[in-house]
């Protein structure tokens, strides 16, 4: 509430928050107001009964059919930002799956075609929470570099901790529990809808567009 608050103070918050909505509404074409419980993904509102949850949705629509995303800001802030960021950006538009292992996971997001991070996006620190597991199929987590480089590298252990913070847009889903992933790699989010979709995917299929869905 307001009420403890002066008047041009109320005037300066209402003028930032109008600020803000003009922002989003002119800039951020990859995201749709859920108040509006009607168009392409009222469904999908229903369905993963977004008005009950306080996480934002990434709807991702693909050349296979569409899934839903449900992000963990609380518990992984950085990493949903990082990713709403590149959605927004749309990086993702017109991307692809550029590896599936059965029974283990998808990988998607590549724009190269040749399986090639983008060199303009800056990398984000690995971000793990002990509450996030690698505990079902279609948890969804970002993609960082494996390592194996640094077997051959003079400091080992600067090379390692350098690739845990090296993911950028490449992001995966499980296909199984995998728990030896826990803590080495970023959980952000778990589909809500449409796992059959993404048990569907296979190398080369196309994303089309995602679009994120925030209260």
């Amino acid at each position: 509430m307001i009420f403890s608050h002066s008047w041009s103070a109320y005037l300066r918050a209402s003028a930032v928050i109008l600020l803000m909505v003009t922002l989003v509404a002119c800039g951020n074409a990859n995201t749709t107001d859920p108040t509006q419980n009607s168009g392409p993904f009222a469904t999908f509102l229903k369905d993963v009964e977004f008005f009950n949850i306080a996480h934002p949705v990434a709807v991702v629509e693909t050349d296979q059919g569409t899934f839903a995303i449900e992000l963990y800001k609380t518990q992984a802030p950085n990493s949903v930002a990082h990713f709403i960021a590149q959605a927004i950006d749309t990086r993702y538009d017109g991307s692809s799956v550029y590896n599936t292992i059965s029974n283990f996971a998808v990988y998607l997001g590549d724009k190269s075609g040749a399986a090639k991070e983008a060199l303009d996006v800056e990398p984000i620190n690995l971000e793990t929470h002990p509450d996030l597991k690698h505990d079902s199929a279609g948890v969804v987590g970002l993609v960082h570099e494996s390592g194996a480089q640094c077997v051959s590298s003079p400091n080992k252990e600067q090379c390692a901790k350098d690739s845990l913070n090296s993911a950028k847009t490449f992001f995966y889903i499980t296909l199984s529990p995998q728990p030896t992933l826990d803590g080495s790699y970023a959980v952000f989010g778990k589909v809500a809808k449409g796992l059959e979709i993404v048990k569907g995917l296979r190398k080369g299929n196309k994303i089309t567009k995602i679009t994120i869905l925030q209260k």
